[in-house]
C-alpha cells in the first residue's frame, strides 16, 4: 500500500486548502514533517486516517477536525489518493459540520460525506488533483475523475474495508504511528497487553472457537443423555404395552395381555413381580443399557402377540360366515312376503278400475266437443272487434265532416277535390311565414334602434371631452419637468456620503479591534503569570516526590527479596532485617502522575507565553491601524456620516419619484391620443349603423302592411288558414279509416262461417254454448290419463314374473328367521371385537418394538458423535489431555508475541549496538509473580548481563526500543495479512529524546525501510533533523493562531 496525494481543506490549524504531493516528496525516500509543537504535524496524520476510515488516529470524532479558523461557508475536506494491491483510489470525506444556512441567518447542520473513485494507474494520480483543485470532488466532472465506486459514507467504509488490507487499529500501529503510542505498548501491563494484541491479530476468533467447542461439547452431551433418557422412556411404554392385562370388555384397545403361562400365574405375577419378570427384566436392561436383552425382548413379544392376532381373526372370520347364511335365510323370507302382498293389491286396484269405465268414456265425449268449440272462438272474438271498430269509425266520420263544413269546405265534393283544396290552402299559409316572422321582430328593432341612437349622443359628448383633456397635456408637463430638473444631483452626493459613513464605520470597527486585543492582551497575560507559578510548583513536587523514593529506596529493594535468591545490591543470599517500606514511600502510579502533572502544566506555561505574544502582536498593529483614537471619536464620525447620508437618500427618493411622476404622465399623454383615435373611429361606424337599421325597419314595416289583406294582422291570417287545413285534414283521414274499416267487417263474417262449418256446428251461438273453461278442460284431460295410467300399471304388475309365481305359494314364518339372524349377528360382532383387540394390541406392540429399536439407534449414534467432539473441546480449552495446561486462544496470541518480540530485536540490535534484547517472560515485569500472563517483557542488558523492568530505560532508549517494538509488530502484522507491501510508513515525534550517536543508529534503521522500497516520513521539531532530512513540509503558525504549510525538496 503507498499513498500517492494528500489534499485538506479546513482541517484542524488550516483554515485554507492544502496539498501534499506524496509521491514527489518520498522519492528520495525519507522525508520530514517538521513545524512548532501544536502548530498542526500530527493533525496531518490525522487528516490520512480519517480519509481512509472516517476517524482520526486519535481519540476524539471526525467533528473536532473542523477548524474554527476556517471561514463560516468554508466545509472541512480530505481528499487521498492512495494505491494497493486492488488498484489505485481517490477518496474524499467531508466530517459532519456546521454551514450558514442558504436562507436567512444561522447555521445548520451538514451531514457527514464521501466519495470513493477508481483511478486508471497510480501516474493519472498527480493528474487527478490537479483537475480537482481546492473546490473538491464536488465540484468536477465524475467523468474526469475516475470510474465511481461509491457516494455515500456507508459505502464507502464498506469499499474500503474491502479493499485495503488492514482495519484501523492495524493502519495505526503499522502505517501510521501516532504521537503518545511509541511507548504505551511497551510499558503496558501484560493484561492490557493481551487486548492491544488481540485486537491487532485479532485472535478473539480463537478465543470464540473455544467457546464455540466447549458449548457443542455441551451440547453433544445433551444429546447422548437425552437418547439415554429415551431409550427409558420407550423400554418403559414398551412394557405397559406388552405385558399389562386388561378386562376382556372394558373397550380399551390395545391392551390384551401376553400371557407367559396360566391366568392364575399372571394374577400372581401382577401382585408380587418374581425376579424372572419380564417387565422387571426389560425395565433393567434399559438402565445399563444391555441392548441385546431389550431386543430380545422385543422380539419375543412381537411373536406372542401375532399368534394370538392370528387366532382371534380365524375365530371372526367363521362367525363371520355362520352371520351371512342366517341372513340370506331371512331375507328371502321378507322377500316372499312382499311379493304376495303386491299381488292382492294388485287385484283390488283392478277391479275398483273396472267400475269407472263408463265415466270415463262420458268426459271422453264431451272434452272432444269442447276442444272443436275452442277452435272456432279466435273467428268469432276475430268478427266481434272488426264490428265495434267499424262502429267507432263511422261516428268519428260524422263529427269530422260537420267540423270541415264549419270552415266553409264543400264535404259533398269528391275526393280528388278534397285533395286540391287541402293543398291551396298549404300554399297559401306557407306564403305568409316570412311576414309573420318580420311582423313579430319590428317591435324589438324600433327600440333597438333607440338604444342606438342613445349611444351615439353619448358618444359624441365623450369624444368631445377626450379632445378637450389632451389640449391640457403640454401645460402640466413643463411643471413636471422643473420639479426633476432641481433634484439632477442627488446620486453624486448618495455616493459621496456612503463612502464617508463607509471610512468611520471602518476606524470605529478598528478602535473596538484595538480595546478588545488590549483587554485580551491582560488575560493572557495573567493566564501566563498563573501558568508560571504552577509550572513552578509541579516542578517542586516532582522534585519532592523523587526525593521520597530515594529515601526508601532500601524498602522497595527489599520488596523484590526471595529467599536464598542472591540480593540484587550486595549479592548475599540471607536477608535477616529487610528494610520496610513506610507510608510515605511513593509507587510508581504516585511518580507516573507528579511527573505527568508537571508535563502538562510545563506544555501549559509555554502556550500560554507563546499565546501572550501573539495578543501583544495583535494589539500594536491594530493600535496603529486605528491612529490611536478614541472609541468616543470615532462614534461622533460614525453619526455624523450616518445623517449625511440620510438627508442624501431623502434627496435622491424625491428625485426617483419625481422622474417616476414625469414618465407616467408622458405614458398618459401617449394613452390619452390612443384613446381619442379609438373613440372617433367608433363615433362614424355607430353612426353608419343608424342609418343602415333605420332605413330597413320601414322598408319591413311596408312590406308586412301588403301581406295582411284585410286582417288585423299577418299573424291572425295565417292562425285561419292553419285552422282551415287542419279541418280538412281530419276529414280526410278519418274518411279513409271508415272505408277500411267496412272492408275488414266483411271479411271476418266470411272467415267465421268457414270455421263454424268446419267443425260442424249451425252457427257462432252453438259453438260458444259447447265451450269449457280451461281449467275444466285440464281436469277432464288430467282424470282419464290417469285412468289409463292405472290401467297399464295394474296389467303389468299382475304379468311380471315374480307375482305369478306366488300364486300358489305358502305364506313364509318371518319372524323366526330374523331371530336366527339376529343371533348370528351377535356372535359375528362379539368375534370381531375379540379380533380388533388382538390386532390393535399386536401393532402397538410392534410399533413399540420399533420405536424401541430406534430410540437404541439413535443412542448409539450420539455416543459415536460425541466422542469427537468432547475429546476436541477438551484440549481447546485446557481440559483433560492438554499437556501444557493452555487454552487455545492463549497458545495463538503466545506464538504471535514472540513472533513480534524476534522481529522487534532484528532492529533493536542494530541501534543499541548489541547491548539490549527483548526477552518474553511468564510474569509480569519487574519479577512479580502474583500473576502469570505469559505476556511480560523485560529487556536483556548484555552489558551487564543483567534483566531489567523496561520503566528503568531513560526517554531515549525507551523511544528507540518502542520504535523497534513497533516496526516488530507492524513486520507481523504484515505476514499475517499475506504478505501485504507498505510502501509508506509514518513515524511521530520522539526523537528529541536521543543521543547524537543513538539518532545516527536511528536514522540508519530508517535508511535501511527506505532501502526495502518503502517511503517513511518522520514527524518531529527538532532541529536537528532538518540538517539530516532535505525534504521536508515545514508547518508555519500565523499570528492569527491557524497554520500554513510549505514544501522543500
Amino acid at each position: 500500500m503507498r499513498l500517492h496525494h494528500l489534499r485538506l481543506q479546513a482541517i484542524g490549524p488550516f483554515p485554507g486548502s492544502h496539498e501534499i504531493d506524496l509521491e514527489a516528496l518520498g522519492a528520495s525516500g525519507l522525508f520530514l514533517l517538521e513545524g512548532p509543537t501544536g502548530a498542526g504535524k500530527s493533525t496531518i496524520i490525522d487528516a490520512i486516517v480519517f480519509a481512509l476510515y472516517g476517524q482520526p488516529a486519535g481519540d476524539g470524532a471526525p467533528e473536532r477536525l473542523h477548524s474554527h479558523h476556517a471561514a463560516p461557508g468554508v466545509a472541512p475536506e480530505v481528499e487521498l489518493v492512495f494505491s494497493c494491491h486492488e488498484g489505485t483510489f481517490r477518496v474524499f470525506r467531508s466530517p459532519k459540520h456546521e454551514r450558514p444556512k442558504s436562507r436567512g441567518t444561522g447555521t445548520t447542520m451538514q451531514n457527514a460525506r464521501a466519495k470513493l473513485w477508481r483511478l486508471p494507474s497510480p501516474e493519472a494520480a498527480r493528474a487527478t488533483a490537479a483537475r480537482s483543485g481546492p473546490a473538491g470532488p464536488g465540484k468536477s466532472d465524475p467523468d474526469e475523475l475516475g470510474e465511481p465506486v461509491s457516494s455515500n459514507v456507508q459505502e464507502t467504509g464498506i469499499e474500503i474495508d474491502r479493499i485495503l488490507p488492514l482495519s484501523r487499529e492495524q493502519f495505526t500501529q503499522t502505517v501510521v504511528l501516532p504521537q503518545g503510542r511509541f511507548a504505551d505498548f511497551l510499558h503496558a501491563r501484560p493484561e492490557d497487553r493481551r487486548s492491544v494484541l488481540q485486537e491487532i491479530f485479532g485472535t478473539a476468533v480463537y478465543q470464540e472457537l473455544q467457546e464455540l467447542l466447549r458449548e457443542q461439547a455441551g451440547t453433544a452431551g445433551k444429546a447422548v443423555d437425552e437418547a439415554a433418557r429415551q431409550v427409558r422412556t420407550v423400554a418403559e411404554e414398551f412394557a405397559r404395552c406388552a405385558y399389562e392385562e386388561t378386562e376382556p370388555g372394558s373397550g380399551s384397545h390395545g391392551q390384551a395381555v401376553i400371557d407367559p403361562g396360566s391366568a392364575e400365574h399372571l394374577a400372581a405375577e401382577r401382585a408380587t413381580p418374581a425376579p424372572e419378570d419380564p417387565r422387571a427384566a426389560l425395565r433393567h436392561a434399559a438402565e445399563t443399557p444391555e441392548h441385546d436383552d431389550l431386543l430380545r425382548l422385543a422380539k419375543e413379544a412381537r411373536a406372542t402377540w401375532s399368534q394370538r392376532s392370528e387366532e382371534a381373526a380365524a375365530a371372526h372370520h367363521s362367525a363371520r360366515a355362520a352371520e351371512e347364511q342366517a341372513r340370506t335365510a331371512f331375507d328371502a323370507a321378507r322377500a316372499l312376503a312382499d311379493r304376495l302382498r303386491r299381488r292382492e293389491a294388485l287385484l283390488a286396484d283392478q277391479k275398483t278400475v273396472e267400475q269407472r269405465s263408463a265415466d270415463i268414456a262420458q268426459d271422453r265425449e264431451r272434452l272432444d266437443v269442447a276442444r272443436r268449440a275452442a277452435r272456432v272462438a279466435p273467428a268469432s272474438e276475430a268478427h266481434a272487434q272488426r264490428r265495434v271498430r267499424q262502429q267507432e269509425e263511422a261516428r268519428q266520420l260524422a263529427q269530422n265532416r260537420e267540423a270541415a263544413a264549419s270552415h266553409g269546405i264543400d264535404v259533398e265534393a269528391d275526393h280528388e277535390a278534397l285533395h286540391q283544396r287541402l293543398d291551396d290552402l298549404l300554399a297559401h299559409g306557407g306564403g305568409l311565414e316570412a311576414p309573420a316572422q318580420l311582423e313579430a321582430g319590428i317591435p324589438e328593432r324600433r327600440a333597438a334602434l333607440t338604444v342606438l341612437r342613445d349611444e351615439l349622443d353619448t358618444a359624441e359628448r365623450q369624444q368631445r371631452t377626450l379632445a378637450e383633456r389632451l389640449d391640457q397635456r403640454p401645460a402640466q408637463r413643463d411643471q413636471l419637468h422643473d420639479q426633476w430638473r432641481k433634484l439632477a444631483g442627488a446620486p453624486v452626493a448618495v455616493e459621496r456620503a456612503e463612502a464617508a459613513l463607509a471610512d468611520a464605520r471602518e476606524t470605529l470597527q478598528l478602535v473596538e479591534q484595538a480595546e478588545e486585543a488590549a483587554r485580551a492582551m491582560t488575560t493572557a497575560h495573567e493566564a501566563a503569570t498563573a501558568c508560571a507559578e504552577a509550572d513552578r510548583t509541579a516542578a517542586a513536587a516532582v522534585a519532592a516526590v523523587h526525593q521520597r523514593r530515594l529515601t526508601g529506596m532500601a524498602g522497595e529493594l527489599a520488596q523484590e527479596l526471595e529467599s536464598g535468591q542472591p540480593c540484587a545490591v550486595c549479592g548475599s543470599r540471607e536477608h535477616p532485617e529487610p528494610a520496610q517500606l513506610t507510608a510515605e514511600h511513593p509507587g510508581e502510579e504516585e511518580i507516573d502522575l507528579a511527573e505527568a502533572t508537571a508535563r502538562r502544566a510545563r506544555e501549559a506555561h509555554s502556550a500560554a507565553a507563546a499565546l501572550l505574544a501573539e495578543r501583544r502582536a495583535t494589539y500594536a498593529s491594530l493600535h496603529e491601524r486605528s491612529a490611536g483614537q478614541s472609541s468616543t471619536d470615532a462614534e461622533q464620525r460614525v453619526v455624523a456620516a450616518r445623517d449625511e447620508l440620510t438627508g442624501a437618500q431623502q434627496r435622491e427618493a424625491e428625485r426617483r419619484a419625481a422622474e417616476r411622476t414625469l414618465e407616467k404622465h408622458d405614458e398618459g399623454t401617449a394613452a390619452l391620443r390612443t384613446e381619442l383615435s379609438s373613440a372617433e373611429s367608433a363615433l362614424g361606424a355607430l353612426r353608419a349603423r343608424v342609418s343602415a337599421q333605420a332605413a330597413q325597419l320601414e322598408q319591413d314595416e311596408a312590406t308586412c302592411r301588403a301581406a295582411r289583406e284585410g286582417y288585423g294582422s299577418v299573424a291572425e291570417r295565417l292562425a285561419a288558414l292553419h285552422d282551415s287545413s287542419q279541418a280538412l285534414r281530419r276529414y280526410l283521414r278519418t274518411l279513409d279509416r271508415e272505408s277500411v274499416a267496412r272492408t275488414e267487417l266483411r271479411q271476418a263474417e266470411w272467415e267465421l262461417a268457414e270455421r263454424l262449418n268446419e267443425e260442424g256446428f249451425d252457427d257462432a251461438n252453438a259453438a260458444a254454448a259447447a265451450q269449457l273453461p280451461e281449467p275444466q278442460i285440464a281436469a277432464l284431460e288430467t282424470a282419464i290419463g290417469e285412468h289409463h295410467s292405472e290401467v297399464r300399471r295394474i296389467e303389468q304388475g299382475l304379468a311380471d314374473p315374480e307375482i305369478q309365481a306366488v300364486a300358489e305359494a305358502p305364506e313364509p314364518d318371518v319372524e323366526a328367521a330374523g331371530r336366527a339372524h339376529t343371533a348370528a349377528l351377535a356372535a359375528a360382532d362379539e368375534g370381531s371385537g375379540q379380533a380388533q383387540l388382538a390386532a390393535e394390541r399386536c401393532r402397538q406392540v410392534h410399533e413399540t418394538a420399533d420405536r424401541l429399536v430406534s430410540a437404541l439407534t439413535e443412542f448409539r449414534r450420539a455416543e459415536r458423535e460425541a466422542g469427537p467432539v468432547r475429546r476436541v473441546a477438551a484440549l481447546a480449552t485446557a481440559g483433560e489431555g492438554n499437556l501444557r495446561g493452555l487454552t487455545l486462544a492463549t497458545y495463538v496470541l503466545l506464538h504471535r508475541f514472540e513472533d513480534v518480540v524476534a522481529e522487534a530485536n532484528e532492529q533493536l540490535r542494530a541501534i543499541s549496538a548489541g547491548r539490549y534484547a527483548l526477552e518474553r517472560i511468564d510474569e509480569r515485569e519487574g519479577g512479580q509473580r502474583t500473576r502469570r500472563t505469559g505476556l511480560g517483557l523485560q529487556i536483556m542488558d548484555y552489558r551487564t548481563d543483567e534483566a531489567r523492568n523496561p520503566r528503568t530505560l531513560s526517554g531515549g532508549e525507551t523511544f528507540y526500543v518502542s520504535l523497534c517494538l513497533a516496526l516488530g509488530l507492524a513486520t507481523v502484522v504484515l505476514k499475517e495479512r499475506g504478505g501485504v507491501e507498505l510502501g509508506t510508513l509514518f513515524i511521530d515525534e520522539g526523537f528529541g529524546s536521543l543521543d547524537p550517536d543513538t539518532l545516527d543508529s536511528v536514522m540508519s534503521v530508517l535508511h535501511s525501510l527506505r532501502e526495502n522500497g518503502r517511503t517513511v516520513g518522520v514527524i518531529s521539531h527538532v532541529s536537528e533533523m532538518k540538517s539530516r532530512i532535505p525534504d521536508r513540509v515545514t508547518i508555519r503558525r500565523k499570528p492569527d493562531g491557524s497554520s500554513t504549510l510549505d514544501l522543500t525538496g
